[in-house]
This record gives C-alpha cells, sequence and structure tokens, in this order.
C-alpha cells in the first residue's frame, strides 16, 4: 500500500480505535454517574432534604462564577450571557 490509500487505512484504523475507546469510556462513565446519583440521594435521605428548584439564568450565571472564579460577573459579562439564546 502506498501514499493516500495507506494513509487512508491508517486513518480509518485510527477512526475505528478511537470510537471504540469511546464507546468504553461511555459506558463506564454511566456507571460512574449511577454510583454518584445513589450516594447523592442516600445523602440527602439521611438529611432529610432534596434537589433544589432549577435556578433562573442570572442566578446560575452568579454560582457558576463564585464556584469557578470566586467572584461574581462583571456587569458587562452577565448581560452578554443573559442576552445569549441557542
Amino acid at each position: 500500500m502506498a501514499g493516500p490509500l495507506r494513509r487512508l487505512a491508517v486513518g480509518t484504523l485510527c477512526y475505528a480505535a478511537v470510537a471504540l475507546a469511546g464507546a468504553t469510556l461511555r459506558a463506564e462513565e454511566a456507571t460512574l454517574r449511577e454510583i454518584i446519583d445513589r450516594e447523592v440521594a442516600a445523602g440527602w435521605a439521611r438529611q432529610q432534604i432534596g434537589p433544589a428548584q432549577p435556578s433562573g439564568d442570572a442566578e446560575f450565571l452568579r454560582r457558576v462564577y463564585l464556584d469557578l472564579v470566586g467572584v461574581i460577573p462583571a456587569y458587562a459579562e452577565t448581560v452578554a450571557f443573559l442576552a445569549f439564546e441557542l
């Protein structure tokens, strides 16, 4: 096999390997997610509480900023985030 045909074969094999690895990781991720969900639910049951109600966009942005950056977002960042629509 020479040149472009070889590159195509190698690329196809690489793609197949990545797809297989991705399927395996998704299966492990699902299992881990189930374990975490079960433990969180058990903790809530012990404390006799439940999940928080979904937050609005402004509250979500504020919480994420405080968790990740340690400060609230600037006014311009908040306006830009709230104006964005999918």
